[in-house]
């Protein structure tokens, strides 16, 4: 998907919440310690299926790496959440990444680091630098979004006044994703979530009553975040 657009998908597993945030698209970035190659891979991901097909496809992709190293979390709170080693010391791979995740307030994304040893061998320390490094440039590679939950409202007007109603939606934070010009007029616009009475209380004033709206599902928005 591309960052910026409508993601009508709930991908926080049936629970709706008004914003979370997530990676943009896939992202890659690399950085060498000591002789060390870590090559870091991002992606977004809704369940543990699709955070498995990530790691195998890394693993295929780059089959002469010592390790894959993992983390993952999903769901509102980041309550699905994993963190692989794969045969590095405990806790110096997997678990770096995993905090990196947590510390950028990200859900429902993949994080691999594939290691291609130097020779050096760099201690508990070095290690947990290098992956949480890795993993932080491999999160500015692939861009953050917030995904922020809208309310689909379609909405029918007599024609003579959709000039006005038009410029209205568009100098508010209302989202015209579609309009149909016939007889009448069909606008289909994406209204923030909370917002749905003071929006109905405006097409009323802006048509005299005359606007008839129906809701028709959710959809999130994304809106590119700075990666700090």
């Amino acid at each position: 998907m591309e960052c910026g657009k409508l993601d009508n998908k709930n991908c926080l597993n049936g629970e709706q919440s008004l914003c979370y945030r997530t990676v943009c698209g896939d992202g890659q970035a690399e950085t060498q310690i000591s002789k060390s190659r870590f090559l870091a891979f991002v992606r977004r991901i809704r369940n543990d299926d699709e955070a498995a097909r990530f790691i195998a496809e890394i693993k295929k992709q780059h089959r002469d790496a010592n390790h894959y190293c993992a983390a993952y979390l999903f769901g509102a709170a980041g309550q699905g959440q994993r963190a692989d080693d794969d045969g590095e010391p405990a806790g110096t791979a997997g678990k770096p990444i995993l905090e990196v995740l947590k510390k950028t307030g990200i859900v429902d994304t993949a994080i691999v680091v594939a290691r291609y040893f130097g020779g050096i061998k760099l201690g508990a320390g070095g290690l947990i630098r290098a992956y949480g490094q890795a993993a932080s440039l491999g999160i500015q590679a692939a861009g953050l979004v917030d995904c922020i939950l809208h309310t689909r409202v379609t909405t029918a007007l007599p024609y003579e006044l959709a000039g006005r109603v038009e410029k209205e939606l568009r100098t508010r934070s209302y989202i015209l994703e579609r309009a149909v010009y016939l007889e009448n007029v069909s606008f289909t616009v994406l209204v923030p979530a909370g917002e749905e009475i003071p929006f109905q209380t405006g097409m009323d004033d802006w048509t005299a009553g005359t606007a008839v709206s129906v809701i028709d599902g959710t959809a999130y928005v994304e809106v590119p975040v700075k990666v700090k």
